[in-house]
C-alpha cells in the first residue's frame, strides 16, 4: 500500500463572473516530500535574497510573476520535472460552455467546489494508495454545515475509503501548495490566452507557459492530455454532460 501526500489548490471562481471564464483545481501528489522540499526551500531563500524590497512575506504565486522574479519561477518549473515521483493534474472548467450549469446540480457554489474537488481526488488516486490531503485554506460559508476537509475524507476508490486525513493550510505555510498554485496558474493562463490572445500579453507569464510546453513536449497546455515522462502531468478539461 502506497501512502502519499496530496496538495490541492483552486484557481478562479465558480460564481458567475464575466472576467473569469475558467475555473480550475490542481492536485499534486508526492510520496517522498523530503528531497524536493529541501530544494524548494533553498530556491525560496535565494528568491527572497534577490528581492530585498519585499513588503510582505514571499510566496510563489503565478499571478505575481514579473521581470525580477521570473528566473526563480522558471527554476521552480525545472525542480518539478527533476523529481519523477511527483504527479500533477489540472482540472479545468470552461464556465462559458453552454452545457455547463453547475446551479442545475448543486445548491451552492460551495457544494459544487466540494464535489469537483472530490472528483479530482478520486480520479487521480491509485487503487492501492492511501492519501493524506492538504489544501489551501478556503472559507466555509456560514450557512453550510459541510466542512471541506471532512468531505474530502469521504472519497472512495473501488468502494474503499482512500483518504485517511485532510487539512487546510494557509498557502504561505506550504511550499507544496505554492507549487500547485504555479502549475495550475500556468495551465489556466494558457486556456485564457488561447481564448483571448490580445488580453494576455504578459511577457514573463507567457515565457513560463512556453517553458512548461517545452518541458512537456506539447504545443499548448489548453488541451486534454497526459504526459508520463519526465514525470506525470495531466490536464483534464471538464466536459459537462
Amino acid at each position: 500500500m502506497t501512502k502519499s501526500f496530496g496538495f490541492l489548490d483552486a484557481g478562479g471562481v465558480l460564481e458567475n463572473d464575466p472576467s473569469q471564464k475558467f475555473f480550475g483545481i490542481g492536485l499534486l501528489k508526492v510520496a517522498d516530500t523530503a528531497a524536493l522540499y529541501e530544494q524548494l526551500a533553498l530556491l525560496k531563500s535565494r528568491s527572497i535574497a534577490a528581492m530585498r524590497d519585499l513588503k510582505k512575506p514571499f510566496e510563489f504565486h503565478f499571478s505575481d510573476i514579473n521581470r525580477t522574479d521570473f528566473p526563480y519561477y522558471r527554476e521552480l518549473i525545472d525542480l518539478y520535472f527533476k523529481y519523477s515521483g511527483v504527479r500533477f493534474c489540472a482540472f479545468v472548467i470552461d464556465k462559458t460552455d453552454p452545457a455547463f450549469h453547475a446551479d442545475h446540480f448543486f445548491d451552492s457554489t460551495w457544494d459544487a467546489l466540494i464535489s469537483y474537488s472530490k472528483l479530482v481526488v478520486e480520479k487521480n488516486i491509485d487503487v492501492d494508495e492511501d492519501l493524506c490531503l492538504i489544501a489551501d485554506y478556503i472559507t466555509k460559508p456560514n450557512n453550510s454545515t459541510r466542512y471541506y476537509e471532512n468531505e474530502l475524507k469521504l472519497v472512495r476508490k473501488n468502494g474503499r475509503e482512500c483518504v485517511f486525513n485532510a487539512c487546510l493550510l494557509e498557502s504561505h505555510a506550504s511550499l507544496y501548495i505554492q507549487i500547485v498554485d504555479v502549475l495550475l496558474g500556468v495551465v489556466l493562463y494558457d486556456f485564457k490566452r488561447q481564448r483571448d490572445p490580445d488580453d494576455f500579453g504578459n511577457y514573463y507569464k507567457n515565457k513560463i507557459v512556453d517553458t512548461m510546453c517545452e518541458r512537456l513536449g506539447v504545443k499548448r497546455l489548453a488541451d486534454s492530455f497526459t504526459v508520463y515522462k519526465p514525470n506525470y502531468f495531466s490536464v483534464w478539461p471538464f466536459k459537462p454532460k
